[in-house]
């Protein structure tokens, strides 16, 4: 299942910096961890590519932090 999407993974320490690169042309899942927790190293590895929000603030509410990648992905 989801082999033919693009597998997009949120994470802090990503070299892929959010609008930064193009939107994927193919269909994509986006996978949000914990605020605690984060993402399991499982989904971290089932990821094709993974992104991260430019900011200068540590942390982000869950929801924000969703808000602001859907809004730049779907531009």
């Amino acid at each position: 299942m989801f082999e033919n999407f693009t597998r997009i993974a949120t994470l802090p320490r990503s070299e892929n910096i959010l609008g930064k690169s193009p939107a994927p042309q193919q269909p994509w899942l986006l996978m949000f961890g914990s605020e605690a927790d984060g993402l399991s190293d499982e989904l971290i590895n089932f990821a094709t590519t993974q992104i991260k929000i430019q900011t200068e603030i540590e942390s982000l509410n869950l929801a924000v932090s969703a808000g602001i990648i859907l809004h730049a992905i779907a531009g």
